[in-house]
C-alpha cells in the first residue's frame, strides 16, 4: 500500500512526527509493534515517574493520585497511567488522521517496508517516498546481567511489582538507577547502587556530588569504581539474600532483589538482514546509531530519523524535537536549527543543566552526536559531542560565573524545604553558554533559560524580566 510518509516507532519521535506530517495533508502510517506512545510510555520513562511521584508524595504526607507506599498500589497506578496515557496518543494521532498499524515492521529498502501482523499472517507491503526511522532505545543488557522476570527486574517490569523488597541492588548509576534508587529508598528499601563510574557521569559534577550526598541521606548506600560482572537469583535464598551481585574485582552484595539500570542502545533492529547494506550506510562508524542533519535527514535519501534512533543522549525532549524537525523538512518548511536543550534527574532535589557546562559531559547540551556519514543534504550531523569539559573547542569558552540561590527568594521563605542553587556561565558580553542547576523544581527554572540561550537573549537583559511574585522564577532576578 502506498503512502506520503511512513513512520516506525510510536514513541516522542514517531508521534511529533506522524501527527504533524498528516496534519500537513500527507497520507501517512505509523508502524509500532508497541501499544500506542512506544517504550517512553510503556517502559520507561512514565513509569518512573508515577513511582518518583508515589515515594515524594509518602514522604510529604500528601494525597498522591492514587498512589502509595503499597508497592502493588503503585504498580497498579503504573497500569493506569500506561492506558490513560495509551489512549490519548491513539486518539491524538488518529484525529491527525493518522493510521496506525500495529506489528513488527522490517525496512527491506529506502522507502519499502513489510509489517508481520501476527503468526500465520501474510506481511503487509508499505512504500512511500519518505520513511522516518524513530524506534527509539532498547535496554542494555548482557548474558549475566540481565533481568529474569522475578528477583531482577528492569523498569519495563515495574508495573507488575507485587511489593516493595526490603533490601534492592540498584546495578547502574545513571538516570535510571538514581531516580528508581530515591524511590525505592524513600519507599522502604535498603537500597545499595553499584556503578562503574560516579553516579551520573554526564552532569555538572558539584552538583552530582550533592545529588550523591543526598541520595545517602535518603537511605541509599552508593559503591562506585568497580563494574559488576553477574547478578544472579539464589535459589531458596534467605531474606535478604536471594539475589548476589558479583563485580569484577571480585567483591560480592546481596539483596532481595536487583534492578538492572545499566544504560540504554539504539534499536535498529527493524532493518531486514537483506537490508544490511543499507543499515551500514545510514549508521555511523561504530554501526549503533543514525546520524543526521539539524533537520532529520540521514546519509540516505529519502530516510529519515529522529529522537533514541540517532544516538544518545536518550532524552524526550531531544526526541520531540527531533520528531518536529524531521516532519517540516518532509513538507518543505525545515528551519535547520540545534537548540540547547534540558536533561534533568528528576529526584527530589531535582538536577539539572543545559548548553555548556563546565566539567559536565560529552552529553551537555543535549545535542545529537557527531560523526558518521554526511546527511543526504551534503552536511555533517547537527550538534557534536563537546569534550570532557563540556565546552566545544569550536566555542567562546564561559569567562563568568553567576550563583544563586533558592534561599533568597520569597517562595521559599514561604514553603521552607531544601534550599537550591542556580549557576550559569556567560561570555564577556554577557550571553548565556550554559547553566546547571541543583534543588526542587531545577528543570523548571532552567526553561527561562533555555529560551534565552536558543534565542540569543542576554543575562542582563533576562534578569530583568518582572516574573510572577513569588515563584522559583525569582531566582534569576535576585
Amino acid at each position: 500500500m502506498n503512502y506520503d510518509a511512513i513512520i516506525l516507532g510510536s514513541g516522542p519521535a514517531g508521534f511529533e512526527a506522524a501527527r504533524r506530517l498528516a496534519a500537513g495533508g500527507l497520507r501517512t502510517a505509523l508502524v509500532t509493534a508497541t501499544p500506542a506512545g512506544g517504550r517512553t510510555t510503556v517502559g520507561s520513562l512514565l513509569p518512573s515517574k508515577v513511582w518518583l511521584h508515589a515515594a515524594h508524595h509518602q514522604l510529604s504526607g500528601a494525597p498522591s493520585g492514587g498512589t502509595s507506599g503499597s508497592s502493588g498500589t503503585t504498580a497498579a497506578r503504573v497500569r493506569e497511567a500506561i492506558a490513560s496515557r495509551v489512549r490519548y496518543t491513539e486518539e491524538t494521532l488518529r484525529h491527525a488522521g493518522v493510521e496506525i498499524i500495529s506489528g513488527t515492521a522490517s525496512v527491506t529498502a529506502p522507502g519499502e517496508v513489510s509489517v508481520a501482523a501476527g503468526a500465520g499472517e501474510e506481511p503487509r507491503r508499505l512504500s512511500a517516498p519518505a520513511l522516518v526511522i524513530a524506534t527509539g532505545s532498547e535496554p542494555l543488557f548482557t548474558p549475566t546481567v540481565r533481568p529474569d522476570g522475578a528477583r531482577i527486574i528492569a523498569p519495563r517490569l515495574t508495573k507488575d511489582l507485587p511489593e516493595v523488597p526490603e533490601s534492592l541492588l540498584m546495578v547502574g548509576g545513571g538516570i535510571t538507577g538514581v531516580e528508581y534508587g530515591e524511590a525505592f529508598a524513600l519507599l522502604g528499601s535498603h537500597v545499595t547502587l553499584l556503578s562503574a563510574r560516579e553516579i551520573v557521569p554526564a552532569f555538572y559534577r558539584p552538583y552530582a556530588e550533592l545529588l550523591a550526598e543526598h541520595l545517602r541521606n535518603a537511605g541509599v548506600t552508593i559503591e562506585t569504581g568497580d563494574r559488576v560482572a553477574s547478578v544472579e537469583s539464589i535459589e531458596d535464598g534467605e531474606p535478604g539474600r536471594r539475589v548476589r551481585a558479583r563485580t569484577e574485582n571480585g567483591a560480592e552484595y546481596h539483596a532481595d532483589m536487583a534492578f538492572i539500570a545499566t544504560g540504554r542502545a539504539a534499536d535498529l533492529t527493524a532493518f531486514s538482514p537483506e537490508a544490511g547494506a543499507l543499515l551500514q550506510r545510514l549508521t555511523d562508524e561504530t554501526g549503533r546509531f543514525i546520524p543526521v542533519d539539524g533537520n532529520g535527514r540521514s546519509a540516505v535519501p529519502g530516510i529519515y530519523a529522529c529522537g533514541d534512533a540517532t544516538g544518545p543522549p536518550f532524552t524526550a525532549n531531544r526526541a520531540l524535537w527531533q520528531g518536529r524537525q524531521a516532519a517540516a523538512t518532509i513538507l518543505g518548511a525545515a528551519d535547520s536549527a540545534d537548540p540547547a536543550l534540558i536533561e534533568a534527574i528528576f529526584t527530589d532535589p531535582q538536577l539539572a543543566q543545559i548548553g555548556h557546562v563546565p566539567h559536565g559531559s560529552s552529553a551537555a547540551g543535549g545535542k545529537a552526536p557527531a560523526g558518521g556519514k554526511a546527511p543526504a543534504g551534503g552536511k555533517a550531523p547537527a550538534g557534536g559531542n563537546a569534550p570532557a569539559d563540556g565546552i566545544s573547542p569550536t566555542e567562546t569558552p564561559p569567562v563568568q560565573e553567576h550563583r544563586r540561590s533558592w534561599e533568597s527568594t520569597m517562595l521559599h521563605t514561604i514553603h521552607g524545604g531544601n534550599p537550591g542553587e542556580l549557576t550559569l556561565w556567560t561570555t564577556a558580553s554577557g550571553m548565556i553558554r550554559g547553566a546547571a542547576a541543583f534543588g526542587p523544581g531545577a528543570a523548571e527554572i532552567l526553561a527561562p533559560v533555555q529560551l534565552a540561550i536558543n534565542r540569543g537573549i542576554s543575562w542582563r537583559d533576562l534578569t530583568a524580566v518582572p516574573f510572577a511574585y513569588p515563584t522559583l522564577s525569582e531566582v534569576i532576578t535576585s
